[in-house]
């Protein structure tokens, strides 16, 4: 087995204090949208997804730390979804930061780790 990155390590753990933050917000009744009553669909399902956020975050952790082919694929996905999502709520942070995630996921001694080979 190859040596998981120190990139990686970073990474989930990042992605892990992210699910607990979620989940803590949603769980303690903390977050504005716990409670927030939505004259919207999106307003209303918010909650949810806090949720299904912090869920994944939690999820992405331990596929990355495991080093599992399908948290690869997952992170990538997620972080286009993230940064897709920041740029419509005026958030310019974290585009700059899941950009430098997928740059990383690209490297190839990262894709050796992950078992992804180019053909």
């Amino acid at each position: 087995m190859t040596k998981r990155p120190l990139g990686i390590t970073l990474i989930a753990i990042w992605y892990l204090i992210g699910g607990i933050f979620f989940l803590f917000l949603l769980f303690t009744g903390t977050s504005p949208y716990v409670f927030q009553v939505g004259t919207t669909l999106l307003q209303s399902s918010l909650p949810v997804i806090v949720a299904v956020n912090g869920v994944v975050d939690i999820i992405i952790f331990i596929g990355l730390i495991k080093g599992f082919t399908w948290a690869w694929c997952m992170t990538m996905i997620y972080a286009v979804a993230l940064i897709t999502f920041s740029i419509l709520e005026q958030n310019f942070f974290r585009p700059v930061l899941e950009v430098i995630i997928i740059v990383y996921l690209m490297q190839p001694h990262v894709r050796t780790y992950f078992k992804i080979y180019e053909k």
